[in-house]
């Protein structure tokens, strides 16, 4: 069974390596190979690679926001399946308790509610830490705070993958 994450790292490493292989053409200088239609047409090949390098960073933090994304979907949806089952709804009163505890779960902070509160019982303190960590780094990417510096080891999205997968194994979410 292929779990939730496999498919962001599929395309991380087909568009990573639709990269390299571009790098490779610009490196060669192969005649022809860079039309008019391509966005590297017409520049410098120094400045082609430049532009490609700089494309894979944001590639990797792209992947590594798509695959928090679906980590907390995966979570989410997992801890509504387990709980708003067992909340009867016998009467319209049950039945808005029941959709507003599905409703809330949506808004539980994941590393403060979920990880930390939840989690904490099935899955390893530093494991926990490490995905928090990775859940910072998907944030600062998507507030626009990691301009200029070197990413943090754990931001590279092979990873990002591992240790989310391992989270979701240990968890007891997706089959070992």
């Amino acid at each position: 069974m292929s779990g939730p994450l496999d498919p962001v790292l599929a395309w991380y490493e087909m568009a990573r390596d639709s990269l390299r292989i571009a790098l490779r053409v610009v490196e060669k200088k192969i005649p022809k190979a860079i039309t008019k239609k391509h966005a590297l047409h017409g520049l410098a090949p120094t400045d082609a690679a430049s532009r490609i390098k700089e494309t894979e960073q944001e590639l990797k933090n792209m992947a590594v926001v798509a695959m928090v994304a679906v980590f907390e979907r995966v979570l989410r949806e997992y801890l509504a399946d387990r709980v708003v089952p067992l909340l009867g709804a016998v009467d319209a009163f049950d039945q808005g308790v029941r959709d507003q505890v599905a409703e809330d779960i949506e808004f539980w902070h994941i590393s403060a509610r979920v990880i930390d509160k939840v989690f904490k019982h099935r899955v390893a303190g530093n494991l926990c830490g490490m995905i928090k960590q990775i859940i910072d780094y998907r944030n600062e990417v998507a507030h626009g705070h990691v301009r200029g510096k070197p990413p943090p080891a754990y931001a590279d999205p092979v990873t990002a993958y591992q240790r989310l997968n391992a989270f979701l194994r240990d968890g007891g979410v997706i089959p070992p």
